[in-house]
């Protein structure tokens, strides 16, 4: 991936003026001022340095970003190594089965949820809300939480998520996500974006009560992902 800055150059200044005042300096009859020459100058004793303006230079602006280790312009954290998953199988709202090969052959968005309460319907209409811009960049949208299968099939309805929600009962993928609060048995609202081969390249901190912004991960799908 790459991320280019943009660059830009000063305006060549009109070379009109000096040519003008050149021409008349020529044309003036006058014969010229009586100066004094170098020789004039040593001999009159005048012994005071030339000033020097190394000190006052007007500080140059070519220089080079300092390198953050981070692409610019990015609000998730950047995974180096990337993420693999682990070997798992889970049932969506839809009572379908689902392993870690289901995460691949396209980006995709892995967001974690803590139950169906208010906070987590936050989150989970935001990516409902923004479907259709996931789906144009052609990236995926999983939602993963400790819920049973008919819980999730209740809210995915009442509330028409039209992505997938696997129901996590035993906390495999929280685990392996690193999403498991320390205060209970729910997730912290994580969300991680995978690549196209299943990897998490990105990671968004979410906690109890806040959840991962889903707007600054369509943000960054649509930089990381988008076609140019």
């Amino acid at each position: 991936m790459l991320w280019l800055l943009p660059a830009c150059g000063a305006p060549k200044e009109s070379s009109t003026e000096s040519s003008s005042s050149s021409t008349t300096a020529s044309a003036d009859p006058r014969p010229p001022s009586d100066s004094a020459s170098p020789s004039d100058s040593a001999s009159s004793g005048d012994t005071s340095e030339p000033t020097d303006t190394a000190d006052t230079a007007a500080p140059s602006d070519t220089a080079e970003p300092v390198d953050t280790g981070n692409p610019p312009s990015l609000h998730g954290e950047v995974l180096d190594p990337p993420l693999a998953p682990p070997e798992f199988e889970l049932i969506d709202q839809h009572a379908l089965p689902h392993t870690q090969d289901d995460l691949i052959g396209a980006p995709t968005v892995v967001w974690f949820f803590r139950d169906t309460a208010s906070s987590c319907t936050n989150d989970a209409c935001g990516y409902r809300d923004m479907q259709t811009a996931f789906d144009d960049l052609g990236v995926r949208i999983v939602g993963v939480g400790p819920t049973s299968v008919e819980d999730n099939a209740a809210w995915s309805t009442a509330l028409d998520y039209r992505y997938q929600i696997w129901s996590d009962p035993t906390g495999l993928l929280a685990a392996a996500y690193d999403t498991e609060s320390e205060f209970d048995e729910g997730n912290l609202r994580h969300a991680f974006v995978l690549d196209s081969t299943g990897h998490a390249i990105l990671r968004y901190e979410g906690a109890v009560s806040v959840g991962a912004d889903p707007s600054q991960v369509l943000t960054d799908c649509r930089r990381v992902f988008a076609v140019e």
